[in-house]
């Protein structure tokens, strides 16, 4: 989560709602499909990585934007960037069409279909 400081880091901020880690394990089972199905590039294997990181970023940061109401409920989740006012929700949904158009069109330049799934 974001610390709570005067100075709070945009990059904190944009990690804390994409829920950098959650989307990495997403990240990681499409980089891991990719060298099973015989994916041997690691060019390939390093855009699918980011492309689908961003994507599932996204939809994270998307689904913060939407349950702003109920995360400012519970305790679990009130220090969350949104609900503690480090930023708005249209910098938040800003952030989150930013994100979905970078990984899809990272994915796209590979794949329409991979981009579309994500998308």
């Amino acid at each position: 989560p974001v610390e709570d400081t005067e100075e709070v880091n945009l990059k904190a901020i944009l990690l804390t709602l994409g829920k950098a880690k959650l989307s990495g394990f997403v990240s990681a089972t499409a980089v891991a499909g990719y060298v099973l199905a015989g994916g041997l590039n690691p060019g390939i294997a390093l855009a699918i990585g980011v492309g689908t990181q961003l994507q599932s970023m996204s939809a994270c940061t998307a689904n913060q934007v939407w349950e702003v109401k109920y995360d400012k409920m519970m305790k679990r989740t009130a220090k969350r960037p949104l609900v503690a006012g480090h930023c708005t929700r249209t910098q938040a949904s800003s952030a989150s069409v930013i994100e979905m158009a970078l990984g899809s069109g990272l994915l796209a330049a590979l794949s329409p279909a991979a981009a579309a799934l994500g998308a």
